[in-house]
């Protein structure tokens, strides 16, 4: 499957850089720059539409369809293929209609990738045994080692689906039960690309390896969750997760970005963000 610049379903979708990374901006036709721990990638740049897709990136979450407006068949399909280079540093997430943020999926290693697809209603799902969950502030997080992925669950309807995947289940049982939330096929999408929840066979009896991804998983958790088994051999951190406080669309925005609105030509306004060089005349 490649990388697709669409959404794979009805509910709004939003790209970001991940926070370690640091984004070096040059005059138009100069290579662009991007650094992080380990990391370094150089881009060529001739016509500026790389950087200046990056740079919207920086200032956190945002509707791709923002960054593509206006920009030509060969200009998208430039970002197309800038996206699949860098795709192991690009956090996604997926939103309510109203733009609230639903969870994020961010990469754990540069070779990640992520293609969302709904599933079909038959298909079995379940958490991958490895699968982790603990607190992160009014956000959880959940990781499934060796996955390349965590997905951080901001709002508590993620929350209902996850405690549904203990055990393999049907996609159609989750979406059609009593009380589902709407978003529940998209989540699902998001959560088996991910890697955290893997998917069996369609007559709903257990696939060989069931629950496992990319690989046998290990025996430990990751750091930080306390060893609570639940139903579906996940681990778990307390009880079955009761409902957090709703994090605000403003959580998922790297500081600095109400200063960045109508910045024009001037010299950048957050180098303690990792953003160098010259802004271009940008709207966001």
């Amino acid at each position: 499957m490649t990388l697709r610049l669409t959404p794979c379903s009805d509910w709004p979708e939003l790209w970001s850089l991940r926070e370690d990374i640091s984004l070096s901006v040059p005059p138009t036709g100069q290579a662009v720059e991007l650094h992080s721990p380990g990391i370094a990638v150089r881009l060529a740049d001739p016509t500026g539409v790389i950087g200046m897709a990056l740079y919207r990136l920086c200032l956190g979450p945002i509707r791709l369809g923002n960054v593509l407006a206006g920009l030509t068949d060969l200009q998208r399909s430039e970002i197309q293929r800038l996206f699949i280079t860098v795709e192991g540093l690009l956090v996604r997430s997926l939103a309510t209609q109203t733009g609230r943020p639903l969870l994020s999926v961010v990469p754990l290693s540069p070779q990640a990738q992520f293609r969302p697809a709904l599933l079909p209603a038959h298909r079995t799902v379940m958490l991958s045994r490895s699968a982790a969950l603990r607190r992160q502030g009014h956000a959880h997080v959940l990781q499934a080692p060796p996955a390349l992925h965590q997905v951080v669950l901001h709002l508590a309807d993620t929350l209902r689906i996850i405690e549904s995947l203990r055990a393999p289940t049907r996609v159609e049982d989750i979406t059609g039960a009593v009380g589902a939330p709407p978003s529940a096929a998209a989540v699902l999408a998001f959560l088996t690309a991910s890697g955290t929840v893997t998917t069996g066979s369609v007559d709903g009896a257990p696939a060989v390896g069931f629950g496992e991804q990319h690989g046998t998983a290990p025996a430990h958790p990751p750091p930080g969750a306390a060893e609570v088994q639940g139903h579906g051999g996940g681990v778990w951190d307390d009880d079955p997760p009761v409902r957090p406080e709703p994090v605000e669309r403003s959580a998922l925005r790297r500081p600095g970005r109400q200063a960045a609105a109508g910045t024009t030509g001037a010299e950048n306004p957050f180098p303690a963000r990792g953003v160098t060089g010259t802004n271009r005349p940008l709207t966001h």
